[in-house]
């Protein structure tokens, strides 16, 4: 039976937003994370939170999507910050050299912390 892919997102503030990816996140998964984030981005975004703690698996495509949405928020002045404490998921940043371009959170509520405090300091 495939995994389940799911995404959730939630505004935290004004400009705060927690993207909970659930399931298997693959190739085939990639164009609906996609379209997830650029709305997101494209509504001026500051501090993006993707929650990855229910992910399963995650393929080079959506390394791809989470890499360009760090991009278009980090080039507006954001920061995105990565959920997991899957060993497996983090060795696949690991591996594909992309650990610096992310900074990673193990837990939720530590995320969502330092995301407000950063929304509230602007």
């Amino acid at each position: 039976m495939p995994l389940t892919f799911r995404i959730r997102s939630a505004e935290l503030a004004h400009d705060v937003f927690v993207v909970t990816v659930s399931g298997e996140a693959d190739a085939l998964a990639s164009p609906h994370l996609q379209r997830e984030l650029d709305t997101l981005t494209a509504n001026g975004v500051r501090e993006l939170i993707v929650d990855l703690l229910n992910a399963s698996f995650i393929d080079s495509a959506i390394l791809g999507v989470l890499l360009r949405a760090a991009r278009r928020v980090r080039a507006d002045g954001g920061d995105v910050v990565l959920v997991s404490d899957d060993p497996r998921i983090l060795r696949t940043f690991e591996i594909s050299g992309l650990v610096s371009q992310f900074r990673f959170e193990r837990a939720l509520e530590d995320a969502i912390e330092r995301a407000l405090a950063a929304s509230v300091a602007q």
